[in-house]
């Protein structure tokens, strides 16, 4: 089993990485490395998953550069490409703060750097101060002088593939390892039959790790108490390699159709959207409500009832979904609005985030807030008691002749005295109305 790290180590690296080291279940496994580094702890997190599995040998087929170097270290064997770098430094952060709080970072980066120190000593056999000493020149290393220092175990040749080294670009490079690039990316060999075999099977690795991450990022939301029924559908798109992403979504969805006592995902137990792009996202509340193409405004009636009637406001023929959303809160609702309005993200904001994107996007949740406020307004109007007697008195008007009620306005704004000024007399305006 091969893993490739040819990325930057970044947040969720480690959990990624820890899956799919789980899957070799302690068989001899290949670590493959190409990257710039990253984070300090995603990478020591890697570090020691790897230490723990034992049995793992690590390739590095281009670039091993900052915390990806310290991963290098893990394999109970270290190979590395004749063209390929290693560069090793002080472990390093953006901080903000005051005073204290910078201590209290740089007393954690030192202690980062212990770990790292013991690692690389425990790999080259090298004292920590040599190695301190390493570190803190920001050292870069070719496949020769890796070897040299204990680094590495072996080297091997190289594919063409490992002439571009993921992440280097971010570094300041010394003048003989920028002559090294340049000659080894400009390299044009003739490959063996063997080789070009490898870099084909390396490259069908690497579509079928991404078609399989692809679905397991789709058909997250659905892991968490999913029947079995779910899980065999999930578990068979990834084990079949012809099935592709777009297609693993229809067969999850009619799935949820067939659980749920439709006829293929036209109702059930969750509130979906499927686009051209074959997304697909369930509503975790599990609300029935059928929202497949576009029915904004079947959902806009339904939830302005919804929230009518929650607010206790007695609603004549509501619509007929409006009682499977009355469970949801304005934040669930804005979550969904934003979904028909194809952010597939909604599902990861906050309450609080959800309502503000929601009310500064071309969303409709602007006009169901509005919308629902007007009839709120409304329907209080017509339901208030009538209070007028309270206020106003009965006059009696013979004959019914038209007859003359005078009134006085109330006074007058008052006027500004500037100093030494002059002050100003206001009047009462004075009207009638006439009325029978």
């Amino acid at each position: 089993m091969e893993i490739f790290l040819y990325e930057a180590i970044a947040q969720n690296s480690a959990k990624k990485f820890v899956d799919e080291l789980k899957k070799s279940k302690n068989k001899p496994t290949k670590v493959r490395i190409n990257s710039g580094g990253g984070s300090v702890f995603e990478g020591l997190s890697i570090y020691n998953a790897i230490k723990s599995h034992g049995n793992v040998t690590i390739q590095i087929d281009g670039l091993a550069a900052s915390i990806a170097s310290l991963i290098a270290m893990s394999g109970n064997r270290v190979e590395m490409a004749a063209n390929a770098l290693i560069m090793i430094h002080n472990p390093y952060s953006m901080s903000e703060g005051d005073s204290k709080q910078l201590r209290k970072q740089a007393d954690l980066l030192d202690k980062c750097k212990t770990t790292m120190l013991e690692a690389y000593a425990s790999k080259t056999g090298l004292e920590p101060s040599e190695i301190s000493k390493i570190m803190d020149e920001e050292s870069w290393f070719t496949a020769d002088e890796a070897l040299q220092l204990g680094l590495i175990d072996s080297i091997y040749e190289p594919l063409q593939a490992a002439a571009s080294y993921h992440g280097i670009e971010h570094f300041n490079l010394p003048a003989r390892i920028k002559n090294m690039s340049t000659t080894s990316a400009q390299m044009k060999t003739e490959l063996s039959h063997d080789t070009e075999a490898k870099l084909k099977e390396l490259e069908s690795i690497k579509a079928e790790q991404k078609r399989r991450n692809d679905i397991e990022t789709k058909f997250l939301p659905f892991r968490r108490n999913a029947s079995m029924g779910i899980r065999d559908v999930i578990d068979g798109c990834l084990k079949d390699p012809t099935i592709t992403v777009n297609r693993a979504v229809e067969l999850l969805h009619n799935q949820l159709g067939i659980e749920s006592g439709g006829d293929g995902g036209h109702s059930g137990s969750f509130v979906t959207r499927v686009g051209e792009d074959g997304y697909l996202e369930p509503q975790a509340s599990g609300h029935r409500i059928e929202l497949i193409g576009n029915h904004n405004k079947d959902f806009l009636k339904a939830a302005a009832d919804a929230l009518m009637i929650r607010n206790g406001v007695k609603i004549n023929n509501p619509h007929p979904a409006s009682r499977d959303l009355q469970n949801m809160g304005i934040a669930e609702i804005a979550r969904n609005l934003l979904r028909l309005d194809n952010d597939y993200n909604a599902s990861g904001y906050s309450n609080r985030d959800a309502v503000v994107k929601a009310m500064n996007t071309t969303s409709d949740f602007p006009l169901l807030l509005s919308n629902t406020g007007g009839r709120s307004l409304r329907e209080g109007y017509m339901i208030a008691p009538i209070t007028c007697r309270e206020w106003t008195s009965e006059r009696d008007v013979p004959d019914f002749t038209e007859q003359t009620l005078a009134k006085l306005s109330e006074a007058p704004d008052l006027l500004e005295v500037i100093e030494g000024g002059e002050y100003k007399h206001g009047v009462f305006g004075e009207s009638a109305d006439k009325f029978k």
